[in-house]
């Protein structure tokens, strides 16, 4: 099998990259808070109250959604390129992760050619800003896609993980992650449909069309139904690997697969609780425990069980 060391070695490229990543993620931080503050300075200037989520502020929500998009796409990619690099090829991994980042710094300047093109960021015309996310996007199909032919063929790049890990022991768990990867983009396939749906209602009714109005219970659903799985995501992907490292990877790839089913579920149980109590944030109704709950457990079982393991 191939040592530890030129395990290592052949992944620096893929750190590199990761590296990058972050640090145009930090820079996309920096701007939220120059923003912030240059918008303070400029209501301090005029006598006016500063509300730092007013959302007529066009600057404050561009610099928002520049490093929120950013974020809620960082776990897909990052974990993705990871397992293309010990799973597949790290030299792949490495063009594409590289690409990937180049397209992702550039997403400020198309966000602001389309607000400068069309006079306002929430616009479905906008075609600008395509430039940066549909390259991104198909990035990440094609090492969804590579990833997923390893697994079907057997034919994985690395022999050992570890001194003493066979990386075709993970194949299971991979695919677990792979799984709740698609469901969390068909999640956001579900948030632009009901999108576009809103607008086009809009435009009939001859009525202004504004994305973040919380009165859109669809649309408000939908990104419920996303940014829950967003939160969730860090904390399900690590502990489902650690348990697959150091307790058992079937175990893991078996409560990973329930996990995912129960998350897919989300949306049905959510409208449910909708239509049961009339309103989405009504915190007595219980269906939406139906499916939140198992997820809590399983994700406390794993965490117990890993803590078990490496306190003895």
């Amino acid at each position: 099998g191939m040592s530890v060391d030129m395990t290592l070695d052949a992944l620096k490229g893929t750190a590199i990259v990761t590296i990058a990543y972050f640090g145009v993620y930090l820079a996309f931080i920096v701007n939220v808070l120059l923003t912030k503050y240059g918008a303070a300075k400029e209501a301090k200037r005029k006598n006016e109250a500063f509300d730092r989520y007013d959302m007529k502020n066009r600057d404050m929500l561009a610099a928002d959604r520049i490093q929120i998009n950013m974020l809620e796409q960082m776990p897909p990619i990052l974990v993705l390129m990871w397992l293309e690099a010990l799973f597949v090829s790290p030299k792949q991994a490495n063009l594409l992760g590289a690409l990937y980042v180049f397209f992702r710094a550039i997403y400020p300047i198309t966000f602001a050619m389309a607000d400068r093109k069309y006079g306002g960021l929430i616009t479905l015309k906008n075609k600008i800003v395509y430039f940066s996310t549909m390259p991104q996007y198909a990035i990440i199909a094609w090492l969804a896609l590579s990833i997923g032919n390893a697994m079907i063929s057997g034919n994985l790049y690395f022999g050992t993980l570890m001194a003493n890990g066979d990386l075709k022991e993970f194949k299971g768990v991979a695919t677990v992650t792979l799984a709740y990867f698609s469901v969390y983009y068909g999640f956001i396939i579900n948030v632009v449909t009901t999108k576009y749906a809103a607008a086009k209602k809009a435009k009939k009714r001859k009525e202004p069309f504004n994305r973040y109005d919380r009165k859109n219970r669809e649309l408000l659903a939908a990104d419920r139904a996303q940014l829950n799985t967003l939160e969730w995501m860090p904390v399900f992907v690590v502990i489902l690997w650690l348990e697959a490292v150091f307790v058992s990877s079937e175990q893991a790839a078996y409560l990973g697969t329930i996990y995912v089913i129960l998350r897919a579920l989300y949306p049905l149980f959510y409208w449910l609780s909708d239509r049961k109590s009339g309103n989405i944030s009504y915190l007595r109704n219980k269906i939406v425990g139906i499916t939140t709950v198992p997820r809590y457990l399983i994700i406390i079982y794993m965490a117990f069980s890993v803590v078990a393991v490496c306190a003895v």
